[in-house]
């Protein structure tokens, strides 16, 4: 008779977890580049059209349905690399408060009209530490789980408290409840009792993922029939929040200055140049990074902006810069990223997919030596 060994089957699944979740690090960073140079192209285009042409209000809606398939697969992509860790986190002090305030109108967008939302902010500021973006996929995750859990409507309620040691962050809903065959594997990445290509087990350990990454705990109370309730507790920072006025918004910032481009994404190169030089800058164009570093020596005239992606074929955008910056005194850079690639400390990064509007306003900011608004909205 063969004895089971429960303490090695236990170490063989948390191996083959462990497997899983390389396996998926490895996927997410190696198709993340591309699909977001992709989803830019994509988002980019739609936004243009949706500006720049008069069409019929039916065709109207066919672009936004483009817009927003867009932004739900940046979405996930964003869930896939902060979950293998791929995605390093920024942490910033950061309110609370006013980052579930700034979010309402699209979390009622996003629940519908058959859900009520009572949103309940702390009377204080409630300081914590953690990557804005990151924050926000949290609030996310947590309001479309408890979308799915009241497929007949309901009451969604979200809650701040600040104490004085944490601030806590509760998202609760009169759905369904989980029942407890279910509770024990719910933060498990890839576990989902939804129908198959209605989920993708990825949501809730994101959510886990990023609220330890962040100090904080999670504990759920749950009851089949009645409702759930997260709560979510965060170290609270030491400080007060400033917040900074968002700068008046110029609609289209143009300029005359000569940029130096390196995308090796034709599709991408094309829609980069076509917003560029339709707000008036001189556009060089290059494919990968032997070629910027030879239009770079060979320039007729000083060069003033490179805009670079992290990787590419040949030389990468680092080493791109650095030719720059010994043949090019005085120019300035902006990296673009694919999947959140290290850039050299100090320059801007700007994440893909990005919008027109966010790309001009980026390229100006840097151009007039002012601190780009990288991670706004826009």
């Amino acid at each position: 008779m063969v004895e089971l060994d429960p303490i090695g089957t236990m170490i063989d699944e948390d191996q083959q977890k462990t497997a899983k979740l390389e396996t998926l690090g490895r996927l997410a960073g190696g198709v993340a580049h591309d699909f977001n140079n992709l989803l830019t192209v994509i988002e980019g285009y739609a936004r243009m059209l949706r500006e720049e042409v008069q069409i019929e209000e039916s065709a109207q809606e066919y672009v936004e349905e483009i817009i927003r398939a867009a932004d739900r697969a940046s979405a996930l992509t964003r869930q896939l690399l902060a979950f293998s860790r791929n995605e390093p986190a920024e942490p910033r002090l950061l309110d609370l408060n006013e980052t579930v305030g700034q979010m309402q109108g699209m979390l009622r967008r996003v629940i519908g009209e058959d859900i009520e939302l009572a949103t309940t902010l702390a009377r204080e500021e409630a300081g914590i530490l953690a990557d804005p973006g990151q924050i926000e996929q949290v609030v996310m995750n947590l309001v479309v789980n408890a979308r799915d859990a009241m497929p007949q409507g309901g009451r969604l309620r979200i809650e701040v408290d600040a104490g004085e040691i944490a601030v806590e962050l509760r998202v609760s809903d009169t759905g369904s409840g989980i029942p407890d065959a279910v509770r024990g594997r719910m933060f498990e990445p890839f576990f989902t009792t939804k129908a198959a290509g209605q989920g993708t087990g990825l949501g809730l350990a994101v959510v886990r993922s990023i609220v330890e990454q962040a100090g904080g705990q999670i504990e759920v109370e749950t009851s089949v029939g009645v409702g759930t309730l997260f709560r979510i507790r965060f170290p609270r920072a030491a400080g007060r929040v400033h917040v900074k006025k968002p700068p008046v918004e110029v609609s289209a910032p143009r300029g005359r200055e000569r940029i130096l481009l390196v995308e090796d994404e034709a599709s991408l190169r094309a829609l980069m140049q076509r917003i560029l030089e339709q707000s008036g800058y001189q556009l060089i164009l290059a494919a990968d990074g032997d070629e910027a570093i030879r239009k770079i020596r060979e320039a007729s005239a000083p060069l003033d902006l490179l805009v670079a992606d992290v990787r590419l074929p040949g030389r990468s955008g680092p080493d791109v810069a650095r030719e720059f910056a010994e043949l090019a005194p005085g120019g300035r850079v902006l990296f673009m990223s694919g999947y959140g690639e290290e850039t050299p400390a100090g320059v801007p990064r700007l994440e893909k997919p990005f919008s027109p509007r966010k790309l001009g306003q980026v390229v100006r900011d840097i151009l007039d030596g002012r601190t780009p608004a990288i991670n706004s909205p826009g």
